[in-house]
C-alpha cells in the first residue's frame, strides 16, 4: 500500500509527540483514527493491528496508517516512538497497491510501512517539530515541519529506487 499526498501547500499537523512505554506489559488502545498516523519506532518492539493485518515494528522502522483505520494493540509492547497525526486538504490524496518509482512534482509518497534508511535524520526532524511546537506556537511553521518530516521519509523510501529494466 503506498499512500500519496499532494504537497505543494502544507499537510496539516494535528498533533505529536514522544511515547515511551510506562511498563513492559503496556499495549496500544484500541481506536478509529480520524487522520493519518505516522509511527517511527525508536526501541523495543510495537505490535500493532488493523482491521487488516498485524504489524511488528523494530526500532528503525516506520508505519502510515490512514484514517478510518481500527487501530490497536494485540501483544504487549515494552517500546519507545514517536508518532505524528496529520491530515491532508486535498481530496486528491490516495492510496494505491501500485508501486512507484518516482512522483510527480508537488507529490509525496510513502509506502504503508518500512524500515529507514536514516532513522537518526527522522528523528531529529521530529525533535525540531516538538521544538518548535513549545518555543514557538506557529501553525504554519509546525505544518511545514511535519510535512518535511513526510518528504523525508518519501527521499529515504524512493532515492536511488529505479523502476525494473531502467539503470
Amino acid at each position: 500500500m503506498i499512500h500519496t499526498f499532494k504537497v505543494e501547500k502544507p499537510l496539516q499537523l494535528v498533533m505529536t509527540g514522544k511515547f515511551v512505554a510506562p511498563s513492559s506489559d503496556w499495549m496500544h488502545m484500541r481506536r478509529i483514527l480520524r487522520d493519518y498516523e505516522l509511527f517511527v519506532q525508536t526501541k523495543g518492539t510495537l505490535y500493532i493491528a488493523d482491521d487488516r493485518e498485524k504489524h511488528v515494528l523494530h526500532e528503525g522502522d516506520y508505519l502510515l496508517m490512514p484514517p478510518r483505520t481500527n487501530q490497536y494493540g494485540y501483544q504487549a509492547s515494552d517500546c519507545s516512538f514517536y508518532w505524528l497525526h496529520f491530515v491532508s486538504d486535498d481530496p486528491r490524496a490516495i492510496s494505491s497497491q501500485e508501486e512507484v518509482y518516482d512522483c510527480p512534482a508537488g507529490f509525496i509518497a510513502i509506502p504503508r510501512k518500512g524500515t529507514l534508511r536514516s532513522a537518526d535524520r527522522i528523528i531529529v526532524m521530529m525533535k525540531q517539530l516538538q521544538d518548535s511546537i513549545r518555543s514557538y506556537q506557529d501553525q504554519t511553521l509546525n505544518n511545514y515541519l511535519a510535512t518535511s518530516i513526510l518528504c523525508e521519509l518519501c527521499n529515504q523510501t524512493f532515492r536511488g529506487k529505479q523502476a525494473p529494466g531502467q539503470g
